[in-house]
């Protein structure tokens, strides 16, 4: 005979419905709905509550408190708070979530990295035009074209700090003045 796998172990289980383990392991042993997947936590909550109360599974402090409709109310929301942090918690412990944090500095490494190449570029086609506008230029070109680089990346990082609430500055405001190791490690494999 092949023992049951839940979706998480039952102590877990029971947290999350706020529980006993005890009280969880006879109710299980009961009929109750049990979790075979870590994705399907959310529903099994409320299959389970449901359970509880069409078993008469409800303590009987909670059925007093019925009673008062502020309570019962209160109970409800805090509930479904419950419910939200099970997903959060088991979101983690599955590796589907990214924290916030770990968002907002992957932007900040891709800004930073397409401001460096642009920079680059800028320089790149300052070089090539620049002799075809005659004397000065390549620093004609180069300004103009920093000019506009220097716009979209502003842009751009108004746009980000209110995505993240206005606390994060643009990280690749500065790379403007970059200094030439960093541009060229921004440039293409094949010098592009």
């Amino acid at each position: 005979m092949t023992r049951k796998v839940h979706a998480l172990p039952e102590d877990e289980l029971a947290r999350l419905a706020g529980i006993s383990e005890t009280t969880w392991k006879a109710h299980k042993k009961d009929g109750a709905p049990v979790p075979r997947n870590p994705n399907g936590i959310h529903a099994w909550l409320v299959q389970y509550h449901a359970w509880r109360k069409s078993h008469g599974k409800v303590a009987s402090s909670e059925l007093a408190a019925a009673v008062d409709q502020e309570t019962l109310k209160h109970k409800r929301e805090y509930a479904k708070l419950r419910v939200v942090l099970a997903r959060i918690e088991v979101g983690e412990k599955m590796g589907s979530l990214i924290s916030r944090k770990e968002v907002i500095a992957s932007i900040g490494r891709a800004s930073l990295m397409v401001r460096l190449r642009l920079n680059a570029m800028v320089k790149k086609v300052a070089l090539r035009l620049g002799p075809l506008c005659g004397q000065g230029g390549e620093a004609y070109v180069e300004d103009e074209l920093q000019s506009e680089v220097d716009a979209i990346c502003e842009a751009f990082a108004q746009g980000t700090a209110h995505a993240s609430d206005g606390k994060a500055s643009d990280p690749a405001a500065g790379a403007g003045s970059a200094d030439p190791g960093q541009l060229a490690a921004a440039e293409s494999p094949d010098g592009e």
